[in-house]
């Protein structure tokens, strides 16, 4: 497991504790469930996109994909006993360039019991290259409209704290630093699963 990995994580799944005590405000969490072990995997990727000269958006860098796996109740996330998103999260784009990113506000949840759907608005400070930005992210499970097309979320699948659960968060978020006149493109997608220990 490598340090960038688990730094990116704790923004990520900060945000998914939220959804998951949104789930609990529902009555959709027995005692027992947010008690119970679980082993947590997720996989972020970030594609970062410039527009050329003929209006088309490529993919300039990456950041990831990054993979985090470990073991926790829900409760314990809660109680943020494994995670943190106080911090300031900084690493090494594909192409060696620095990045790091600081979680600014708490995050605004959506959560549809009915539909499994899923919605986050977050603010985050991005440093690209010493060149930083204030940058508003909103990660949703629905499909959304990315720079290069459709880029496809999941909605949640299974029942948490029961059985094995999955959903991936998916944005296109703007980054235009002050000095920049075309701004780039940040498109992101977090992949998480849930699985109860026996």
């Amino acid at each position: 497991m490598n340090n960038m990995s688990i730094k990116r994580s704790h923004i990520k799944i900060g945000v998914l504790v939220t959804f998951v005590l949104a789930i609990a405000g529902f009555g959709g969490l027995a005692a027992y469930t947010i008690t119970r072990l679980q082993t947590v995997d997720l996989k972020t990727h970030i594609q970062i996109c410039q527009k050329t000269k003929n209006g088309a958006w490529e993919v300039i860098d990456e950041v990831g994909p990054a993979h985090l796996s470990f073991e926790a109740s829900l409760i314990e996330l809660a109680n943020g006993k494994k995670v943190s998103s106080q911090f300031v999260w900084q690493t090494k784009t594909k192409k060696g360039r620095s990045y790091s990113a600081r979680l600014l506000e708490p995050a605004h949840i959506d959560f549809k019991p009915m539909t499994r759907q899923f919605s986050a608005d977050l603010i985050f400070e991005v440093t690209l290259d010493n060149k930083k930005a204030r940058v508003q992210g909103k990660l949703t499970t629905e499909s959304h409209a990315g720079p290069r097309g459709v880029i496809k979320g999941q909605r949640a699948e299974g029942v948490f704290g029961q059985n094995r659960t999955s959903l991936t968060l998916v944005s296109a978020n703007e980054f235009k630093p002050g000095d920049e006149s075309e701004p780039l493109m940040l498109v992101c997608r977090d992949e998480y699963t849930f699985t109860p220990k026996k």
